[in-house]
């Protein structure tokens, strides 16, 4: 028998033409309804993905800033010691005994040593008086001087206020004695504090008054002053209002279409005390501010299943994209669907989504967040203009602000991943602050403080010229701090 291999082909092929048919004939209505748990899982790992990225993304900012606070640490101490070293040379220099006359010296001029000597300039003299009356005693008027008293190597007994007054003032000016000898080495390297060795004397005189305690308070806290450093360091967390300004000559304005939110602020400062009244601030911080995008809807599919596909395969981007004063919106996302209620914001790519599947999307929010997050390396000065129980300043400077991320978010989402990022701002922008300090003293070294300030943007944010060009943040916070001098 001859077999035609042409004719087991047609027949091998009919058969499978026919099978085709058939079960197209029979799954032509089949539909396979996919497990209730399996969105809600595929949901779950995506947000287990989100919150990865978010989080290598927060570390990476945290590394940052850590290593620049070290580097700004290191150098505070740097600074510090070799100032410390120069002030313990300056003291040494200042406490060096005068030489003393040799054998060969000339005797006039040993003669004139001795009368130089003698003359008592800058201490305060007493004259010797009873220990029970306030009169001078009559056994001897002479003037001695409190070096004389301070050298006799007993301590004073206790003072009564009431029957031992002139035994108390005794005591009292041979404290503020040792007071004034400890400053004066101080006051050749810090001219500022020259005002305590005046003041000295001058309390002595007056300590014959009943304010005996007061004086003494007054004297102490001069002395205590003598050894703080001219820095210190402060912290700071500002909670603030944030919007921004627009030329309403700006085409598309959109002032009832957007508005402020609730941001934050936070840093370190290091601060240099110039002189009693001015002082210098830098340090570095982090800075979040933007605005909420109102009648912005936000559709979605019930499962949450992606919206644009091209040619049956799923896009790379999303074919939706929008204008704001603050930058333009890409959105990322491609879960949602966006629709402006108000305007025409928003821009969607023709043919990049099935129009049918929208009308059977759910409505899941209105309105969008952007948020910027600044990194600010601020320089500000402060002038005290009031010192009683409390000190006040006026602070006025300038910061520089760099760009970390600006990103998108649902307005009931955004302790969530974000679903656009912001694009059409300028990285390094500049800005000017002004406002008012409240210090209070809790301790000789730790000082609470609230500072109202106002912060505004005076370079425009954005790069775009018929819309962000015109835009300058700016906010109102209240800077609550402690700081420790060093």
């Amino acid at each position: 028998m001859i077999i035609n291999p042409n004719g087991l082909k047609k027949q091998s092929d009919k058969i499978m033409e026919r099978l085709e048919k058939n079960i197209q004939k029979k799954l032509r209505d089949f539909e396979v309804e996919p497990p209730a748990a399996l969105w809600s899982s595929i949901e779950s790992r995506l947000d287990k993905k989100d919150a990865i990225i978010a989080g290598h993304r927060r570390r990476r900012i945290l590394a940052v800033a850590a290593a620049i606070l070290m580097f700004l640490v290191s150098a505070s101490a740097l600074l510090l010691n070799q100032f410390g070293v120069l002030v313990e040379q300056t003291a040494q220099e200042t406490a060096a005994p005068s030489p003393q006359p040799t054998a060969d010296t000339d005797a006039e001029e040993s003669q004139a040593s001795s009368a130089v000597a003698d003359i008592p300039v800058s201490e305060p003299f007493i004259a010797r008086q009873s220990p029970v009356t306030k009169e001078p005693s009559s056994a001897s008027q002479e003037n001695i001087p409190l070096t004389a008293l301070a050298d006799t190597g007993k301590e004073p007994e206790t003072p009564d206020f009431i029957e031992q007054v002139q035994i108390a003032d005794v005591a009292t000016r041979v404290i503020l004695q040792s007071l004034h000898a400890e400053t004066a080495s101080l006051v050749a390297f810090k001219p500022e504090i020259a005002e305590i060795r005046t003041q000295i004397p001058a309390i002595a005189d007056a300590a014959e008054e009943n304010d005996i305690p007061g004086r003494m308070e007054i004297a102490l806290a001069s002395s205590d002053q003598t050894a703080l450093s001219a820095f210190s360091l402060s912290t700071y967390f500002a909670p603030q209002q944030s919007y921004r300004f627009q030329n309403r000559n700006t085409p598309n304005p959109m002032q009832s279409l957007e508005s402020e939110i609730m941001t934050f602020a936070t840093g370190l400062h290091v601060n240099y005390k110039i002189n009693n009244r001015w002082e210098l601030q830098s340090g570095l911080g982090y800075n979040r501010i933007g605005q909420r995008v109102n009648d912005i809807a936000t559709f979605s599919h019930p499962s949450l299943m992606p919206l644009y596909t091209n040619d049956g395969a799923m896009i790379s981007d999303h074919p939706q994209s929008m204008s704001t004063s603050m930058g333009g919106i890409v959105f990322t996302d491609q879960s949602f669907y966006f629709a402006d209620i108000k305007s025409s914001r928003i821009i969607t790519l023709k043919g990049s989504y099935d129009e049918s599947i929208v009308n059977l999307l759910n409505k899941t929010g209105t309105g969008l967040i952007q948020h910027f997050e600044y990194l600010e390396l601020p320089v500000n000065v402060r002038y005290k203009f009031w010192q009683k129980g409390f000190n006040m300043y006026a602070k006025a400077g300038f910061s520089a602000s760099y760009l970390m991320s600006g990103d998108v978010f649902l307005s009931e989402q955004t302790n969530k991943a974000p679903i656009g990022k912001v694009v059409g701002i300028s990285t390094l922008n500049f800005s000017g602050m002004a406002g008012m300090v409240f210090s209070y003293p809790v301790t000789n070294r730790v000082n609470l403080s609230l500072e109202p300030t106002a912060s505004m943007f005076i370079t425009p944010m954005g790069n775009v010229k018929h819309l962000t060009r015109e835009t300058h943040p700016y906010t109102w916070s209240v800077l609550m701090g402690v700081s420790y001098d060093l």
